[in-house]
Parts: structure tokens; sequence; C-alpha cells
């Protein structure tokens, strides 16, 4: 048996706990995060999908804020999962977590749920590891 899994509007946004972006959005991000101090980089983690998306995870107070980009959220009962703070999908998060983690076992968990064209796909963030400068300015090097 297969249950549609859609993304609708929140009615109330979730906090939160990650960003992320493709294309200029994620360059954008990179470049506002370059502009920070070392000590307000080391609070937060990041991951990026090859060179056309990145993906920072950290407190609500330390994420940057940037046009274009998704802000993550994630349920209590599935603290693995993330999506879109602004959408809930339509099936229990834990529910859906369980049935993500089966069909995808080696994704590198947690993940975040994303819409990506007309469907939705999921974003492995279990590789986040603490934000770097040098890393991060090779990244958008290569990636603009």
């Amino acid at each position: 048996m297969s249950v549609a899994v859609e993304l609708v509007p929140a009615e109330i946004p979730g906090t939160p706990v990650g960003v992320m972006a493709t294309g200029a959005a994620a360059l954008a991000l990179a470049r506002r995060l370059l502009e920070r101090e070392d000590t307000a980089l080391a609070g937060l983690r990041g991951v990026h999908q090859g060179r056309s998306g990145l993906a920072i995870l950290g407190h609500v107070e330390t994420l940057p804020w940037v046009d274009g980009v998704v802000y993550l959220c994630r349920g209590e009962d599935a603290p693995e999962l993330l999506w879109p703070s602004a959408w809930r999908p339509t099936v229990a998060p834990a529910v859906l977590f369980q049935a993500l983690r089966r069909a995808f076992p080696t994704l590198g968990w947690p993940g975040a749920l994303v819409m990506a064209g007309d469907g939705l796909t999921v974003w492995p963030l279990g590789g986040a590891v603490q934000v770097d400068r040098d890393v991060l300015a090779t990244w958008l090097r290569e990636a603009a």
C-alpha cells in the first residue's frame, strides 16, 4: 500500500533549525556566512549537495537570513526529519520518517524533505560538519 505525501501550508510556521538553498540563493547564503566572524560560524554545521546546494544547521538565532532560501524545521516526534518551516507534511512526521528511513536506509540521517519540481525529495544532512571558513570559501569559488 502506498500513501501520497504532500507538503501543505502550515497554520503556524515551525521554528527553523536549518536553512538550505540551491543556485543563486546558495551562493548568497555562502557569502553571508563568510561575512561572519569565526566565533559566529562555530555554532553552525553545514553540508553541500555538490556545487548546486548548501544546507546549514543551527539554532534559530544563529541562522543567516537570506532571500530565496528555505528554512527548515522539525517535529518533536521525528527529530531526524526536517521540512520547510512554512509547510507541514500531510502524514504524521514520525510515520513519514520511519517510511523514509526504510526506503533510504543509507541516506545519512537526518534528512530534509523538500519540494523539488512537482514532487518531493530528501536531502541527506547526516554529513553536516562545523562550518569552516576555508572550506566554505572553496565551495563558493567552485560553485560560482
